[in-house]
C-alpha cells in the first residue's frame, strides 16, 4: 500500500513539473513574439525616413521678389502714420500725412470761391436769358467760374503731395520718418516688400550641381515660421570659383506675408 502512494505522489510532481515546464516555454513564446513585433517597427520606421545620401540639405536665404522705396512728393512735417509696419496695402494707399494746415485754409477758401461763382453764374444766366442784363456779363461769370476752378484744382493737388502714397503692393517693412520728423522732397518714408512670391537664394556646391535641375521640388524651413514648399526657379550658369559654388533660386508661392525676408533658412532638395 506504501509503495502505491509514494508511486502516486511521485507521478502528481511529475505532472507538475512538466506543467511548470510548459507554462515557462510560453511564457518565453510571448514575449520572443513582443520583442520580433519592436523589431519590425524599429526596421519599419529606418525604412520611411529617407537616408542622408536621398537629400540634398543646404543653408539659403529668404528675399522678397521686389521692394520698392517710398518716397515723398514735397518737403513738409510728418504729422502722422496711417499704417503700421508689417500691414498690406495696395497702389493708392495713404501711407503717411505730412502737416498741411496753411493748405488746408486756401481750400477751404478757393471751395467757397467755387460755390460763390457756381450760383452766380445761375443766376446771371437768368438774367440774361429775360433781357434784364446783357450777353457780356455772361461771358465774365464763366470766366469767374473757371478761375475759380482752376484756382481749387491747384490747391487740391499741393494737399495730394502731402499724402505720400503705396506706389505698389505688398507689405509695409519699414517706416523711415516719425511723427514730427522735418523731410524734404524726394526723401525716403517707407519701404514695401512683395512677399507673394517669394525667392530663397542658395550656394550650392558645384560639386552636388548635378542633383538639383529646374523645377525641382525643394523643402524650405524658416525658424518659427515652419515649412513651405518651393520649386527651383533659376540655376546659374557660371560657378562662383571662390567657393566654388552654384547660386540656385526656389520661388515660393502662396505664403505667409509674415515670412521675414532676409532670414536665414534651410533648404532640403528631395533626390531625383
Amino acid at each position: 500500500m506504501i509503495s502505491n502512494r509514494l508511486i502516486k505522489v511521485r507521478e502528481r510532481k511529475g505532472i507538475w513539473v512538466v506543467v511548470g515546464v510548459l507554462v515557462v516555454l510560453a511564457v518565453l513564446a510571448v514575449l520572443a513574439i513582443l520583442f520580433s513585433e519592436d523589431r519590425k517597427d524599429e526596421r519599419g520606421t529606418d525604412t520611411i525616413a529617407p537616408s542622408a545620401d536621398q537629400l540634398l540639405v543646404l543653408e539659403g536665404e529668404l528675399q522678397p521678389q521686389r521692394a520698392t522705396v517710398v518716397r515723398a512728393r514735397s518737403a513738409g512735417e510728418v504729422e502722422k502714420w496711417l499704417v503700421e509696419r508689417g500691414a498690406p496695402v495696395v497702389e493708392g494707399d495713404v501711407l503717411v500725412q505730412l502737416m498741411a494746415g496753411e493748405r488746408r485754409i486756401k481750400l477751404g477758401s478757393a471751395q467757397a470761391r467755387v460755390n460763390i461763382a457756381k450760383q452766380q453764374l445761375l443766376v446771371t444766366r437768368h438774367l440774361v436769358a429775360d433781357g434784364s442784363e446783357p450777353e457780356a456779363n455772361l461771358a465774365g461769370a464763366q470766366a469767374e467760374m473757371d478761375a475759380a476752378q482752376a484756382e481749387l484744382a491747384a490747391i487740391e493737388e499741393t494737399m495730394d503731395v502731402t499724402r505720400v502714397q503705396a506706389t505698389s503692393a505688398g507689405r509695409v517693412e519699414a517706416l523711415l520718418v516719425e511723427a514730427g520728423d522735418r523731410i524734404e522732397e524726394g526723401s525716403e518714408v517707407a519701404r514695401i516688400v512683395s512677399a507673394d512670391p517669394l525667392r530663397v537664394t542658395v550656394q550650392v556646391p558645384q560639386s552636388s550641381i548635378g542633383r538639383v535641375v529646374m523645377k525641382q521640388p525643394a523643402q524650405v524651413r524658416v525658424s518659427g515660421h515652419g515649412t513651405v514648399d518651393g520649386r527651383v526657379s533659376h540655376i546659374e550658369e557660371d560657378v562662383d570659383p571662390a567657393a566654388p559654388t552654384v547660386r540656385v533660386d526656389i520661388e515660393i508661392t502662396g505664403v505667409d506675408q509674415r515670412f521675414p525676408a532676409g532670414a536665414a533658412v534651410e533648404v532640403r532638395f528631395a533626390a531625383k
